[in-house]
């Protein structure tokens, strides 16, 4: 607390001679300041956390934390990963096909056979992955407030370039599918971390470098970087594909890797490897660390105690116990509970429904971004077995759909957040909790979500379809203002544990909603012959999704209106 009195002197007081008046008004000031400033006393290390963002200011361009440096990460990582992902995915159909082909001893594959088989190698490739990254998202957060972000996203790429090797070598080697050791590829790849944890290290980069009012777009310029890599690499990796086809025609002979399969065919991959490996250069000799010595060294410090002083006292672990702590990757769990230990005693009252709230809007960002993988594959198969796309349509699919993304998140979001919902609207923002702007939208992404997923569902044609995604990016609006706003409830000192919390949550939704949405599509493929279901569900569950946001927000402003009536109430009792 501070040494300041806390009934003072006020420009009030000095104009006006009624005593209770007075007094009334510098209690209720006092009052205010200190729910305002709670989250202050909470956040030991504020202070230095202005001052390392003052000294990120006084730095050269080059050597300065910048979100432009993060989102250039971002960027090179989903650039190299998508200018493969089309091809790959070609690649794992044609393989499966030879496979269909080889066990039933006709010259032809079964389409909706096909469809089944890589349904079932996505499925455990979903499985393999969560399995592969919940120790990594339950650790990395915490400890990358420890020791810095930098370390952990080299490990990253590394065990990513080493898996995608691995891949690439049994794809080139043998002709059918090896599900099991593609699988196998998948768990190495990712368990260092992968997409997830990337973004989940890139979101705490920038709200270690930004100020409370930044943090929304900064994290959406986060995702549009994402989303630009997204579009752009497919681009580039048709271009390599062209290219390379052209001279294999004028090559004879022609190395064969499988039936219908080219050397052509896994020059992406290879520029993928690459890509990844200049990406390693870049973070080790040009990407600053956000964390500075200091943050570190008092993050260190402040893992083992509460987020709140209590009354009992410090017991220090022996050697046992903390080395036991050590492997206890789902600790950053108990913050999603909202602890009382992370809560000023002023808002122990309201705890439950705060709780609750805060509660909902990590489960709904958690579920949304799970769903984004799962019916990202659905799209690539829907098109594939409705329209008959090639490797060139996934490209374009990925192209179009992530470049209006990020524009959706450069253009239209600060304009719909300051220039329509606080200027227009009136609304004001709330440093404390989820509020109105937030609010708003997330509303509107979820509305054009649920439209677009209805209009998918009747699209006649692939020109319509990709223009019914299009409509959808809007809703990549959700994710940053939700993210933004949970961070509003929790200290500084937390936010990489808060967001490897998170981690762990979406890991766990990354597991199960892909080998849900993707079972329900095999469903309707094989067994309804009515694939399009898939998308009039997620129509629902996106209304849905906003009804659960419109509880938040009245159940926030309930509890915040009566904190003010207590508050008026104790001042005209003094």
């Amino acid at each position: 607390m501070s040494s300041e009195p806390l009934i003072r002197s006020t420009k009030f007081s000095e104009a006006n001679t009624d005593v209770d008046a007075a007094v009334g008004h510098a209690v209720y000031e006092s009052y205010s300041a200190i729910v305002e400033d709670d989250s202050e006393h909470l956040d030991e290390d504020a202070s230095w956390l202005r001052d390392q963002r003052n000294l990120h200011k006084s730095l050269h361009w080059l050597f300065r934390p910048s979100v432009v440096m993060v989102g250039l990460t971002i960027f090179m990582f989903a650039f190299a990963y998508s200018s493969a992902e089309g091809t790959k995915q070609m690649i794992q159909f044609k393989l499966a096909c030879n496979s269909i082909r080889t066990s039933s001893g006709n010259d032809y594959c079964d389409p909706a056979e096909t469809q089944v088989l890589v349904l079932s190698l996505q499925q455990a490739y979903s499985i393999a992955l969560g399995i592969a990254m919940i120790v990594a998202l339950g650790k990395v957060g915490p400890l990358s407030d420890q020791y810095g972000r930098k370390i952990f996203l080299i490990g990253i790429i590394v065990f990513q370039m080493i898996g995608k090797f691995s891949r690439y070598t049994l794809m080139s080697t043998y002709p059918n599918l090896q599900f099991s050791l593609m699988v196998g590829t998948e768990f190495l790849a990712n368990c260092f971390g992968g997409l997830l944890t990337v973004m989940t290290l890139a979101n705490c980069y920038v709200s270690d470098i930004a100020e409370p009012h930044q943090r929304t777009y900064y994290l959406g310029i986060n995702m549009a970087s994402l989303f630009v890599g997204m579009s752009t690499g497919p681009l580039v990796g048709n271009f390599i594909i062209s290219i390379f086809k052209k001279q294999s025609l004028n090559t004879q002979p022609e190395a064969k890797y499988g039936p219908d399969l080219s050397s052509a065919d896994f020059m992406p991959l290879r520029f993928e490897l690459v890509t990844l490996f200049l990406l390693t250069l870049f973070i080790v000799f040009v990407l600053p660390e956000s964390r500075g010595q200091h943050a570190r060294r008092m993050s260190r410090s402040l893992s083992s105690t509460p987020l709140v002083t209590s009354s009992r006292p410090n017991i220090t672990p022996n050697k046992t116990e903390w080395f036991l702590g050590s492997f206890n990757f789902l600790r950053p769990l108990r913050l999603i509970f909202y602890p009382r230990d992370s809560v000023h005693r002023l808002r122990h009252k309201y705890i439950k429904s705060t709780r609750i709230a805060v509660l909902l809007l990590i489960l709904t960002d958690c579920f949304v971004t799970s769903l984004a993988a799962a019916l990202g594959e659905t799209y690539v198969l829907y098109g594939i077995y409705k329209f008959k796309w090639t490797a060139v349509d996934i490209g374009h699919l990925m192209a179009i759909t992530c470049s209006s993304r990020a524009v959706i998140l450069i253009v239209i979001s600060p304009l719909l957040s300051y220039n329509l919902l606080q200027k227009k609207l009136g609304l004001e923002p709330n440093k404390k909790r989820f509020d109105y702007i937030d609010y708003g939208t997330v509303m509107i992404a979820f509305v054009f979500e649920s439209v677009g997923q209805f209009l998918i569902s009747v699209s006649p044609s692939g020109i319509l379809f990709l223009g019914c995604l299009m409509l959808n990016s809007v809703a990549s609006l959700a994710t940053p203002a939700i993210n933004s706003a949970i961070v509003k409830f929790y200290p500084e000192s937390k936010i990489g544990e808060v967001f490897g919390a998170m981690a762990i949550v979406k890991n766990i939704f990354s597991i199960v909603s892909p080998v849900a949405v993707l079972g329900i599509y095999k469903t309707s493929v094989s067994k309804w012959h009515f694939p399009q279901v898939i998308f009039l569900i997620f129509c629902g569950v996106f209304l849905v999704l906003a009804l659960v946001m419109t509880y938040v927000i009245f159940t926030l402003t309930n509890a915040e209106n009566k904190d003010a009536l207590e508050a008026e109430s104790t001042c005209a009792d003094l």
